[in-house]
């Protein structure tokens, strides 16, 4: 028997450029940032069985939303950029629980990245 509570999907490693940081020289030009989001969709068991698009998420959406708030905006800090998404993937229907989590790479020199992750 599956555990249905437990089932996931995955959308790993959405990599984007945009304005992402607090100081002027991170500010010039579009940077690169690395997504990955995770979610529980509500009645995932129906697609298991149904092969069809219709009855599950559709992860495309997760992409459009990530690719679209790095167009639109310029953002100061990784967290406003996790939150805008987390939050627009909440509202999505299908979404019962998600994770977001934006990893920015070489933000520091000697780190390999910078991050933050939300979840709910």
């Amino acid at each position: 028997m599956v555990n249905f509570m437990e089932a996931k999907i995955f959308v790993k490693g959405i990599k984007v450029n945009l304005i992402l940081g607090h100081y002027p020289e991170e500010r010039v030009a579009p940077r690169p940032a690395i997504v990955d989001i995770e979610l529980c969709p509500i009645d995932f068991e129906r697609s298991l069985t149904s092969d069809d698009l219709n009855d599950t998420f559709n992860y495309e959406l997760a992409f459009e939303i990530v690719n679209k708030l790095a167009a639109s905006k310029e953002y100061k800090l990784i967290e406003t950029y996790t939150y805008d998404i987390f939050s627009a993937i909440k509202k999505l229907p299908k979404v019962g629980w998600a994770r977001v989590y934006v990893e920015k790479p070489v933000a520091i020199d000697g780190c390999e990245a910078t991050a933050f992750e939300l979840q709910g």
